[in-house]
Parts: structure tokens; C-alpha cells; sequence
């Protein structure tokens, strides 16, 4: 389903935009079509990434060996072997 759109832009830019239109053989209405398209799915895209990626930090991740104590997170004398 599509709907109509009115917007005010200013002169400079619709005659811009127009050109990048006419480049990509297509009408404005297409071009501006493809580009909010385009935006929404990179923007989406950008999302599902960080949402991945803090999902993987949640859990954290095993990095081998056995936790340190505290003695040995203070202990500086094996530091400069």
C-alpha cells in the first residue's frame, strides 16, 4: 500500500536531487524511495549488529585458566621477567 507524500524543500537541493535521478534513470519519486529503503535497512542492519554483539557480551566469554586471586591480581614481583 502506497501513500502520498508532500514535503518543502529547499530549491537547491530538489534541483540536485533531481540530477542524481535523471543519473540513475529514474524519477524522483523512485530515487527518494531508494534511498529512504536503503537508509531504513542499513539502520536496521545496524541494530540486529549491536544488538548481537551486546548479547554476546552478556554471556561473556571463557578465556581459559582459573580466575585470578586477589593476591595474585596485586602481586607485582613476576611483572618484569
Amino acid at each position: 500500500m502506497t501513500k502520498n507524500l508532500t514535503i518543502r524543500i529547499d530549491e537547491k537541493i530538489l534541483i540536485q536531487a533531481r540530477k542524481e535521478a535523471v543519473e540513475e534513470q529514474k524519477s524522483l519519486a523512485q530515487w527518494l524511495i531508494g534511498l529512504m529503503t536503503e537508509r531504513l535497512t542499513r539502520k536496521a542492519d545496524h541494530r540486529k549488529a549491536k544488538d548481537r554483539a551486546l548479547h554476546h557480551l552478556g554471556k561473556g566469554y571463557h578465556l581459559g585458566g582459573k580466575p585470578l586471586k586477589r593476591e595474585e591480581m596485586y602481586d607485582r614481583t613476576g611483572m618484569f621477567r
